[in-house]
């Protein structure tokens, strides 16, 4: 059994971007924790995902399922 489709904002490799739980990255990448968490959102949004935002040391700074547009 699987769970919800989870995005996740996460920082990788200097930069902030998201991933798709188990699926890996989304396409961009992102200077900032908020400019990557409005894109993550954005697309959590659009497929009726819970967006998962990380703070820098991994841990989970908030997280909820966006309203469907």
């Amino acid at each position: 059994m699987t769970g919800p489709i989870q995005i996740h904002t996460i920082r990788r490799e200097g930069v902030w971007v998201n991933e798709v739980h188990g699926e890996g990255k989304v396409p961009g990448r992102h200077r900032t924790k908020d400019e990557a968490a409005d894109t993550g959102h954005e697309i959590a949004a659009a497929i009726g995902a819970e967006h998962v935002v990380h703070n820098i040391d991994g841990s989970i700074a908030a997280r909820g399922n966006p309203d469907r547009q």
